[in-house]
Protein backbone atom coordinates (compact mmCIF):
# COMPACT_ATOMS: atom_id res chain seq x y z
CA UNK A 1 0.00 0.00 0.00
CA UNK A 2 1.15 3.57 -1.04
CA UNK A 3 0.95 6.35 1.08
CA UNK A 4 -1.34 9.42 -0.50
CA UNK A 5 0.44 12.49 -0.27
CA UNK A 6 -2.93 14.03 -0.26
CA UNK A 7 -4.84 12.28 2.74
CA UNK A 8 -1.56 11.72 5.09
CA UNK A 9 0.94 12.96 6.90
CA UNK A 10 4.30 12.10 8.08
CA UNK A 11 2.88 11.88 11.75
CA UNK A 12 0.04 9.04 10.94
CA UNK A 13 1.26 5.70 10.27
CA UNK A 14 -0.37 3.86 7.89
CA UNK A 15 -2.81 1.20 9.80
CA UNK A 16 -3.23 2.89 13.14
CA UNK A 17 -6.40 4.53 14.14
CA UNK A 18 -6.46 7.69 15.95
CA UNK A 19 -9.29 9.37 18.24
CA UNK A 20 -9.22 12.88 19.78
CA UNK A 21 -9.46 12.51 23.62
CA UNK A 22 -12.31 14.62 25.41
CA UNK A 23 -13.13 15.61 28.98
CA UNK A 24 -16.74 16.95 28.30
CA UNK A 25 -15.76 20.06 25.67
CA UNK A 26 -12.01 20.28 26.73
CA UNK A 27 -9.44 18.20 24.39
CA UNK A 28 -7.23 16.50 27.17
CA UNK A 29 -5.19 14.84 24.35
CA UNK A 30 -4.95 11.86 21.75
CA UNK A 31 -4.40 8.42 21.22
CA UNK A 32 -3.17 5.95 18.43
CA UNK A 33 -3.65 2.46 18.21
CA UNK A 34 -1.39 0.46 15.87
CA UNK A 35 -2.74 -2.81 14.06
CA UNK A 36 -1.37 -5.14 17.02
CA UNK A 37 -3.58 -3.23 19.12
CA UNK A 38 -0.73 -0.93 21.21
CA UNK A 39 -2.12 1.99 22.36
CA UNK A 40 0.18 5.62 22.48
CA UNK A 41 -1.12 8.58 23.77
CA UNK A 42 -0.06 12.13 22.88
CA UNK A 43 -0.93 15.49 24.39
CA UNK A 44 -0.52 17.45 20.93
CA UNK A 45 -0.63 14.88 18.34
CA UNK A 46 2.64 15.06 17.54
CA UNK A 47 4.89 13.60 20.40
CA UNK A 48 3.66 9.62 21.74
CA UNK A 49 3.97 7.57 24.81
CA UNK A 50 2.66 4.97 26.52
CA UNK A 51 1.50 6.38 29.41
CA UNK A 52 -2.54 6.82 29.42
CA UNK A 53 -4.74 10.28 29.12
CA UNK A 54 -7.55 10.26 31.38
CA UNK A 55 -10.43 10.93 28.70
CA UNK A 56 -14.73 10.56 29.30
CA UNK A 57 -15.08 10.89 25.40
CA UNK A 58 -12.97 10.30 21.85
CA UNK A 59 -13.63 11.50 18.78
CA UNK A 60 -12.62 9.07 15.42
CA UNK A 61 -9.62 10.53 13.16
CA UNK A 62 -10.96 10.65 9.09
CA UNK A 63 -7.38 9.68 8.78
CA UNK A 64 -7.00 12.97 6.62
CA UNK A 65 -5.71 16.22 7.12
CA UNK A 66 -7.38 20.09 5.56
CA UNK A 67 -5.16 22.25 4.03
CA UNK A 68 -3.34 23.34 6.94
CA UNK A 69 -2.18 19.78 7.87
CA UNK A 70 -4.75 19.59 10.73
CA UNK A 71 -6.32 15.93 11.34
CA UNK A 72 -9.71 16.23 10.89
CA UNK A 73 -11.91 14.27 13.39
CA UNK A 74 -15.64 13.52 13.97
CA UNK A 75 -17.12 16.99 15.81
CA UNK A 76 -14.86 18.98 13.47
CA UNK A 77 -16.70 22.43 11.61
CA UNK A 78 -14.75 22.69 8.40
CA UNK A 79 -14.80 25.39 5.68
CA UNK A 80 -15.11 23.77 2.38
CA UNK A 81 -13.91 26.55 -0.30
CA UNK A 82 -12.98 25.17 -3.49
CA UNK A 83 -9.60 26.13 -5.19
CA UNK A 84 -10.91 25.86 -8.67
CA UNK A 85 -14.42 28.07 -7.81
CA UNK A 86 -13.98 31.27 -5.68
CA UNK A 87 -17.61 31.71 -5.66
CA UNK A 88 -18.00 28.55 -3.83
CA UNK A 89 -17.61 28.97 0.56
CA UNK A 90 -19.39 26.19 2.59
CA UNK A 91 -19.38 25.68 5.88
CA UNK A 92 -20.34 22.23 7.68
CA UNK A 93 -19.73 19.48 10.74
CA UNK A 94 -17.78 16.66 10.01
CA UNK A 95 -20.22 13.38 11.22
CA UNK A 96 -19.76 9.43 11.09
CA UNK A 97 -22.38 7.74 8.18
CA UNK A 98 -24.94 5.82 9.87
CA UNK A 99 -24.59 3.33 6.98
CA UNK A 100 -21.36 2.50 7.30
CA UNK A 101 -18.08 3.27 8.53
CA UNK A 102 -17.51 6.32 6.53
CA UNK A 103 -18.18 10.10 7.44
CA UNK A 104 -20.11 13.05 6.06
CA UNK A 105 -20.18 16.57 6.02
CA UNK A 106 -23.70 18.60 7.13
CA UNK A 107 -23.62 21.74 5.61
CA UNK A 108 -24.65 24.15 8.47
CA UNK A 109 -26.61 26.43 6.17
CA UNK A 110 -28.61 23.58 3.96
CA UNK A 111 -29.12 20.99 6.45
CA UNK A 112 -27.17 18.51 3.27
CA UNK A 113 -24.90 16.34 3.70
CA UNK A 114 -21.70 15.52 1.65
CA UNK A 115 -19.23 12.66 1.49
CA UNK A 116 -16.27 12.80 3.23
CA UNK A 117 -12.93 11.07 1.62
CA UNK A 118 -10.66 10.05 -1.15
CA UNK A 119 -12.88 7.41 -1.86
CA UNK A 120 -16.09 9.44 -3.46
CA UNK A 121 -15.20 11.41 -6.28
CA UNK A 122 -18.06 13.69 -5.20
CA UNK A 123 -15.99 14.71 -2.21
CA UNK A 124 -14.14 18.00 -1.56
CA UNK A 125 -10.13 17.73 -2.18
CA UNK A 126 -8.24 18.09 0.98
CA UNK A 127 -6.83 21.45 0.21
CA UNK A 128 -10.13 23.26 -0.09
CA UNK A 129 -10.54 21.80 3.67
CA UNK A 130 -10.09 23.73 6.67
CA UNK A 131 -10.92 22.92 10.14
CA UNK A 132 -12.07 26.07 12.08
CA UNK A 133 -13.77 24.74 15.42
CA UNK A 134 -15.35 21.89 17.01
CA UNK A 135 -18.92 21.08 17.80
CA UNK A 136 -19.04 19.34 20.70
CA UNK A 137 -22.76 18.10 22.33
CA UNK A 138 -22.94 18.29 25.95
CA UNK A 139 -20.80 19.69 28.64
Amino acid sequence: MTEDPYYTDSIVRPGCRHYRLRRGRLVVGYLQINPRGSRYYSRDNFWWRKAPIEYTQQDRSTETFDANRQMIFEHDVVTIKKQDDDAYAKRGVVEPSPADNSFLINLLEEGTFIPFGRSDPAAPFRDDLKVTGQMFSGG
